[in-house]
């Protein structure tokens, strides 16, 4: 929330935590932070590890068609994890984990074959990911009502859509209906475009496996440059994704959550803007509160 404050105060126009550097005067670049945050520190944590590290698979069984049998079988776990997941995705901050494993537990009592969960069951593959995408439509409710984004990846989207000079909210409803259509026209797209996704790359994802890591790390950092750059074409937004993927890295290994970073981050400037709203209306009366 301390990192969201950075730039110039919305009310009285002075600089804040920038420490003397114009280029901090907008605030932390969102780019840069979601690269340094999920990118940099993923590559640093490569680094240590064996460089020529790498997975095999048996290319041969490898399986990305069902049958309506399968289907079938799996409709039942697919529709307790979906109905899971967007409860959960309701309830800001909760995420995807704790939805994977409550629809995980949930079906595995209400399957007819619970000792196969673990051991390759379709059903047990099915139903996190089930719930797993249904958190997303379902953090949706709280974003498009109080403004408040429930996941890493609705933060994203409130990110973006404050970069363009749209406030989350239920004002948004009202003066951008046309952006709420699309919003929903675009999550039909997404899944549609996720099926045909799936059945044309699985095998190239599932190979990509076996690429060592002294070929991933520098592919995934020249896209990273290439990324935080073209963002505003300033090279301190590159600096500043470095630092940030440091300190992320260093919140990872001490099991702090970087998802949460990012949600107090985009949550920081609405829970402030509100707030000293509320004071200069009760003339700084704490005890309306």
């Amino acid at each position: 929330m301390i990192a969201g404050t950075i730039g110039l105060d919305m009310f009285t126009g002075q600089p804040r935590l920038s420490f003397g550097t114009p280029s901090l005067y907008e605030g932390l670049n969102l780019i840069a932070l979601l690269v340094g945050l999920f990118a940099i520190s993923e590559v640093l944590f490569m680094v240590g590890r064996n460089m020529r590290a790498r997975y095999d698979f048996d290319a041969s069984n490898l399986k990305i068609s069902m049958s309506l049998r399968e289907i079938r079988g799996m409709l039942k776990a697919s529709t307790i994890g979906s109905a899971i997941g967007t409860f959960f995705g309701i309830l800001p901050g909760v995420g995807s984990t704790v939805a994977g494993w409550m629809s995980y537990s949930a079906a595995r009592s209400a399957s007819r074959n619970p000792g196969k969960f673990g051991k390759a069951s379709g059903e047990g593959i099915a139903v996190p990911d089930a719930a797993n995408n249904a958190v997303v439509g379902g953090a949706l409710l709280p974003f498009l009502t109080p403004g408040i984004p429930g996941t890493a990846g609705i933060a994203i989207i409130a990110g973006a859509f404050i970069i363009h000079g749209i406030q989350p909210g239920p004002q948004m409803i009202r003066s951008n209906p046309e952006l709420i259509n699309g919003i929903f026209v675009g999550f039909i797209l997404t899944t549609i475009g996720m099926f045909i996704m799936g059945k044309t790359l699985s095998r190239g994802f599932a190979r990509a496996l076996v690429t060592p890591y002294f070929i991933l790390v520098p592919g995934v950092l020249i896209l990273s440059v290439l990324g935080v750059y073209a963002s505003r074409g300033a090279i301190f937004d590159l600096w500043l994704a470095l630092g940030i993927g440091v300190a992320a890295y260093v919140m990872r290994r001490l099991d702090y959550s970087v998802a949460g970073f990012v949600l107090a981050f985009v949550l920081s400037p609405i829970i402030e803007t509100s707030l000293r709203r509320a004071l200069l209306i009760s003339d700084r009366d704490w005890t309306v509160f």
